[in-house]
């Protein structure tokens, strides 16, 4: 009985040490093991990043042109593009384009594009981080990073026609959550206490935690998403602090390996 628990206690335990390692680095797209990206700018290869780094290996054998549009999930940001290895072939730069949304043409007219850069040894930026590059490409829209949740649209080339292999990493930054609408003494509960702050801000324009469609001098929709939220609240101190899935398997498998161990030496003393 006693190797039965400390045999499940290490099964689980490992198993939320493998689990909590596959969360913290995913590569999103191997083009070695997950096949080409998209060779069409019409419709690219899609991918979902998430918080932490997600990294996109890829290669361009002679002529190939890669296309990904990555989409960043609402209340994140993306805030790097590095350029973790680059293998020229001969040909140590490399062109990057960007374009807002979930399409990019291959075109000569830079004003198509929100961004774009040059890349490789030849920059010399390879472990750099070329998403203000991108944004400050000569004619393009341009941007600053970081980048807002959305879908983003990436034109990677190599011109000369080398053999080219590279990995970017998209660094995605998780934001605060949102304040709880109609909490507008900012405690995290809907109550009483803030009835009386509404009614002190109403005429005025400054009241935080209104609902996002309010607008204009606070009055009475500012009232009525007060009362539509009454009662709700958010507990103090979890706001930031409530665990991912990968930690909080970790948590229970650390937890059950605990008890199985004590159970195992109360029954060892108990012999």
């Amino acid at each position: 009985m006693r190797a039965y628990y400390l045999a499940s206690a290490s099964l689980f335990g490992v198993a939320a040490l493998w689990s909590l390692a596959s969360c913290a680095a995913a590569a999103n797209h191997n083009e070695t093991t997950d096949g080409d990206l998209s060779n069409s700018g019409n419709t690219p290869t899609a991918l979902n990043l998430s918080a932490g780094t997600n990294s996109v290996i890829g290669s361009m054998p002679g002529s190939d042109l890669d296309f990904l549009t990555i989409h960043v999930p609402d209340n994140h940001e993306l805030t790097s593009l590095i350029l973790g290895s680059y293998g020229g072939g001969g040909d140590g730069t490399s062109f990057i384009g960007m374009r807002t949304g979930t399409t990019i043409a291959v075109t000569g007219n830079p004003a198509q594009l929100t961004g774009y850069t040059h890349f490789g040894t030849g920059p010399g930026n390879v472990g750099q981080d070329i998403l203000d590059d991108i944004g400050r490409g000569a004619g393009a829209t341009g941007f600053t990073p970081p980048l807002a949740a959305g879908a983003y649209s990436f034109w990677i080339q190599q011109a000369s026609g080398a053999s080219t292999t590279y990995q970017f990493d998209f660094l995605v930054n998780a934001l605060a959550p949102p304040g709880l609408t109609g909490d507008y003494n900012e405690d995290d509960a809907v109550n009483a206490a803030d009835y009386v702050v509404w009614r002190k801000s109403v005429g005025g324009e400054t009241l935080a935690n209104r609902a996002p469609d309010n607008s204009g001098p606070i009055g009475e929709d500012d009232y009525l998403s007060w009362r539509e939220s009454f009662g709700s609240s958010l507990a103090a101190g979890t706001i930031n602090t409530v665990p991912e899935p990968c930690g909080l398997l970790l948590t229970c498998g650390l937890a059950f390996g605990a008890w199985c161990r004590r159970r195992c030496l109360r029954q060892m003393y108990a012999m």
